[in-house]
């Protein structure tokens, strides 16, 4: 974790002077307050979870396919949301995102988030939750899907329950979902939807099993290192951070050029010498991870964008606790047996109510992986 800077309060001298006198307000003025503040209060948006695809999906197991959830993220106004931070969590052995339980994806421009490479394991009932925390509100959504084991089975649940795998309307492979067969099951070019992805506010779908698709297992694992400095700054000083460490991505098999897979980033931190006179001096080490991140693109393009807010609770050397906010947004050509682009982090260090400026920082580093 992040360890966060407190930077000191302002200095308030103590008083013997009695406090000023509030200025007298009028009824009618005091009402008016009321009226504003209720206003505010009613304009505050909540948050809630749509489930777009994936309820009630039909996954295949021999085939190692299965729907990937898509959720949109919608206010009190029934408005999307974008750039919520979304999780996840696979709620049984039945199922998991490339090993891992869980999954955070940020949501798109149309406020919706898909849980791209969800793999079944195990026969049976598969529940997949979601959390989306956005602004101090949390919203929470159960997803439901069936595991089963060969196509011929999938067909037979779908057919007995009227579900179609997740499917929306269109035809044939289009943003959101594909066309459903005959009679509310699963048609032969439906049977391989593998997921859906968001890329650059986009929904696509992909396909499996016919017209001479790559094995589902044929994924490829790439890995790079990378490093660089960023300058972390506060509103009287900086404090420079050293950062190097480890970017993973795991490709699934290109599907009609559509790119699809996860990714994983491990790194550590040093301090540079600061003119911070609180939070960690030089030398001082630290961490920086991230959440599995949905790898998507098309045409050789592959990108993932992971934002993650850490809560720093109270402590005897940070009594005024705080939020940790890292951003990782990766942009890259897949060519051959390789991957080149740029990682750009963006890091964001803040205690809400202290009043004190946040200390920001940003960098970019240049990564191949291999």
């Amino acid at each position: 974790m992040h360890t966060m800077p407190v930077p000191d309060r302002p200095y308030t001298p103590a008083t013997s002077e009695p406090p000023m006198p509030r200025p007298n307000r009028t009824p009618a003025l005091a009402g008016l307050l009321l009226a504003v503040s209720a206003a505010i209060a009613a304009q505050s948006p909540s948050l809630r979870i749509v489930v777009l695809e994936g309820e009630d999906a039909v996954n295949i197991i021999q085939q190692k396919t299965a729907v990937a959830p898509l959720i949109e993220v919608r206010d009190r106004n029934n408005l999307p949301v974008p750039g919520v931070a979304v999780t996840f969590t696979v709620g049984s052995q039945s199922a998991s995102f490339g090993g891992l339980s869980t999954l955070t994806v940020t949501t798109n421009a149309a406020g919706q988030a898909a849980a791209v490479g969800l793999t079944p394991t195990a026969a049976g009932a598969v529940q997949i939750n979601a959390a989306a925390v956005f602004q101090g509100q949390t919203a929470v959504a159960t997803i439901t899907q069936t595991n089963v084991l060969t196509a011929a089975q999938a067909a037979g649940a779908a057919g007995a329950t009227g579900a179609t795998g997740g499917a929306g309307s269109g035809s044939g492979a289009t943003a959101g979902g594909a066309a459903a067969g005959g009679g509310g099951g699963l048609s032969a070019t439906t049977i391989g939807i593998v997921g859906a992805a968001v890329g650059g506010g986009a929904l696509v779908a992909t396909q499996v099993g016919g017209g001479g698709s790559e094995p589902a297992d044929n994924r490829r694992t790439f890995s790079g290192a990378f490093s660089g400095t960023m300058i972390l700054t506060f509103s009287a000083c900086t404090r420079p951070e050293t950062y190097t460490g480890t970017l993973k991505i795991i490709m699934e098999p290109s599907q009609n050029g559509v790119v699809n897979g996860t990714a994983t980033l491990e790194g550590r931190m040093v301090v540079g010498t600061t003119n911070c006179p609180n939070g960690p001096q030089a030398g001082s080490p630290g961490t920086l991870g991230m959440p599995p991140a949905g790898v998507t693109g098309s045409g050789g393009a592959v990108a993932f964008n992971s934002r993650e807010v850490v809560t720093v609770p109270p402590s005897a050397a940070e009594p005024r606790g705080g939020l940790v906010t890292n951003e990782l947004i990766f942009t890259g050509t897949l060519s051959g047996d390789s991957i080149t682009g740029t990682l750009a982090h963006a890091l964001r260090i803040e205690s809400p109510g202290s009043g004190f400026v946040p200390g920001t920082g940003s960098t970019t580093y240049a990564v191949t992986l291999r």
